[in-house]
């Protein structure tokens, strides 16, 4: 039997929708996320480009230096969404106010920056 938050059973739907993911997971490579059948293949060598870029809460989170045995560090963003501007992940965005392009940045690549 499979239970779920406080003890409760799975419905038909949890099950399904749990077959279903490790479906999926089951075809995606462990590595990168890319499905296994384009990744793989070996056409498709020369066709993918390796990205990065910064993720604020980790960096925060890797920054705080842990000084108490058993201590589990845990970020919460702060920031209202009206903050930031729309961006989608691998497009560029405007630089904040206050802050300054990175001249050092590859076009296309947008790496984020923190205060």
């Amino acid at each position: 039997m499979l239970v779920g938050a406080a003890g409760k059973r799975w419905s038909a739907a949890d099950r399904l929708l749990a077959v279903a993911l490790t479906e999926l997971e089951a075809c995606l490579c462990s590595g990168c996320g890319h499905p296994k059948d384009r990744a793989y293949h070996p056409g498709s060598t020369g066709h993918y480009e390796p990205r990065s870029v910064v993720c604020n809460a980790c960096a925060a989170q890797a920054e705080h230096k842990s000084k108490e045995p058993g201590e589990r560090v845990y970020v919460v963003d702060t920031m209202p969404d009206e903050v930031l501007p729309p961006w989608q992940l691998g497009g560029s965005v405007p630089p904040a106010e206050g802050r300054k392009e990175d001249p050092d940045a590859d076009d296309g690549d947008q790496s984020a920056h923190r205060n």
